[in-house]
């Protein structure tokens, strides 16, 4: 008998139903190198009210919200996203810092509260920049399946979000020139 444990962003591991020793399967491993392997963390709904773009959410949206958000954490130097990757899935930071480049330009430092990753799941599907740990970090993501849903409950959420993105598009376009 196999039993399944979530590693990660939409990345699973096959495991004998008896035994801790867990088995990667390649096939299934959409999480980005060097998360850390770990259960699926619980994540507290209080860590949404200081995240810019929750804001306006009561505690009953954030407490809905919550449970679609998977924590994971990085080393220092560690790209967490690659510009032009398939992009999946959507961060929160929470802890630490980072710093999102596009052809080696450094475009912003995000903090805890910062968002990034909407580009990819708004637009193309690419990412449009490389966000890179400055520092250890922990973020918390959501897979694009729970992102739409979060933009159908949600759409003063989406709203701001679109904002974000085309601000952060007109970045990216500042640097391509």
């Amino acid at each position: 008998m196999v039993s399944w444990r979530h590693l990660g962003t939409g990345t699973f591991c096959a495991a004998p139903a008896i035994g801790p020793s867990w088995q990667p399967i390649a096939a299934l491993d959409s999480s980005p190198a060097g998360a850390s392997v770990r259960d699926v963390d619980t994540v507290d709904p209080a860590l949404l009210k200081d995240v810019d773009l929750f804001r306006s959410l009561d505690d009953e949206g954030r407490a809905a919200l919550a449970p679609w958000l998977e924590a994971e954490d990085y080393p220092a130097g560690k790209a967490i996203v690659r510009d032009d990757d398939a992009g999946y899935a959507f961060f929160v930071l929470v802890e630490g810092q980072v710093r999102a480049e596009h052809e080696g330009k450094v475009l912003e430092v995000l903090n805890p509260g910062s968002v990034f990753g909407e580009m990819a799941i708004l637009g193309d599907g690419h990412r449009k920049a490389s966000v890179v740990a400055e520092t250890p970090v922990r973020v918390l993501s959501m897979f694009g399946t729970r992102f739409r849903q979060m933009q159908a409950a949600h759409p003063e959420v989406a709203a701001r979000l679109e904002e974000l993105a085309r601000e952060r598009a007109a970045r990216v376009q500042s640097t391509e020139s």
